[in-house]
């Protein structure tokens, strides 16, 4: 079911109209119509999210031996023991002594996690156009993968989301040299600026490059099928003209009064893209919306269900499904703004880039200055 903070209290749990004294189900009462009509099937309702007091102490009737569900209208649904309820959380830190003892507790840790296990089963997705992958991926990645891990990734990221980062890039690699090309890209974006030449060195280490100086510099040339250095005047930009072509941009911009409400209504009931093959919905400076008093923030809780779930509930509690849609993000760095949420960050494909060198700012500037200057 949709995350717990998104659809929190009235759309969570239902609500009664105080003029009229109609009641309308939440997401949680509608589901429960649903799996107590048969009780020889077997249900699990999964809360997916933060845990605060606002909606979990309405719980505790739900999770002790009554297994009743009270709804203010006074109504009660009986549970039967065919169905349970699973809570998925990083924090329990706003959970009452209450709720806790009802529960039973699986902790599961980053280090509990094999990353040989993670890389194992994402070769199995494979098909047969990627014969090779599995044999480079035995040979360079573990050792480029533990590499980062000792040289320290980026402020937080952890080692669940680098690793899923750096396979992301692997599926379309066509030779060993484009492999290691694809490789260096995926790992190099979740460390420090500073660490990446370092790391060139190793993911490149015997191959013949084309500047062994600046290893950090190689790309594929897919036209030649070879190894090549970016010039110097390219610099760090990136060219959104190499965009598929036929994408226009629907550019979102998050501010500290941003919500979890606002960007659903700015996404509507849309689907799919109209008329153009795929949307980019870019949402500029990710860390700015404010956290609630229990530390969520609503916008990016809604973000973690859409990567996650591909769809939300909307205000009939139809579920819509989103398709065609890329979800880009950026944030600068600050120690006054609220942080990015673990879950949402492995969920996300990281690239860390660091303040322009000197070099590069000549670069920019001229690029932009020269054409200006020329004329006059």
């Amino acid at each position: 079911m949709s995350r717990t903070k998104v659809a929190k209290g009235k759309r969570l749990l239902g609500h009664m109209d105080i003029d009229t004294r109609e009641w309308s189900d939440g997401i949680l009462t509608m589901v429960a119509r649903e799996v107590i009509k048969d009780t020889s099937v077997h249900t699990w309702i999964v809360f997916d999210g933060d845990i605060d007091p606002e909606w979990i102490e309405a719980l505790n009737s739900v999770l002790d031996d009554n297994r009743l569900l009270t709804m203010p209208s006074g109504e009660r649904i009986q549970f039967g023991s065919n169905v349970n309820f699973l809570f998925e959380t990083d924090s329990l830190e706003f959970a009452s002594p209450a709720t806790v003892s009802r529960m039973g507790m699986i902790y599961i840790s980053e280090e509990d996690i094999s990353a040989k296990e993670v890389v194992a089963k994402w070769v199995k997705t494979l098909t047969e156009e990627h014969p090779s992958l599995p044999d480079w991926i035995e040979q360079h990645f573990q050792r480029c993968y533990e590499w980062c891990l000792a040289a320290g990734l980026t402020n937080g990221v952890g080692k669940v989301a680098a690793l899923q980062n750096g396979l992301s890039h692997l599926r379309e690699s066509r030779s060993s040299q484009h492999f290691l090309v694809n490789l260096f890209r995926g790992l190099s974006s979740v460390i420090d600026s500073e660490k990446k030449r370092d790391f060139a060195t190793i993911v490149f280490q015997g191959v013949p490059l084309p500047d062994m100086e600046n290893p950090e510099l190689v790309y594929f040339d897919s036209r030649t099928d070879s190894l090549m250095r970016y010039q110097d005047d390219l610099g760090v930009g990136v060219k959104l003209e190499d965009m598929k072509r036929g994408t226009k941009p629907f550019i979102l911009t998050a501010s500290a009064q941003s919500n979890r409400d606002t960007t659903s209504s700015a996404l509507g009931r849309v689907l799919r893209p109209k008329d153009r093959p795929q949307l980019i919905l870019y949402l500029k400076g990710l860390n700015l919306p404010a956290p609630d008093k229990y530390g969520t923030n609503e916008m990016l809780a809604f973000l973690t269900q859409l990567l996650t779930y591909q769809g939300y509930y909307d205000e009939h509690l139809d579920w819509i499904g989103l398709e065609n849609i890329q979800i880009t993000a950026s944030m600068a760095p600050s120690v006054t703004h609220s942080s990015i949420p673990p879950r949402l960050v492995s969920q996300m494909r990281m690239l860390a880039i660091g303040y322009p060198s000197e070099q590069n700012l000549n670069a920019i500037y001229s690029a932009y200055l020269m054409p200006i200057l020329e004329v006059n």
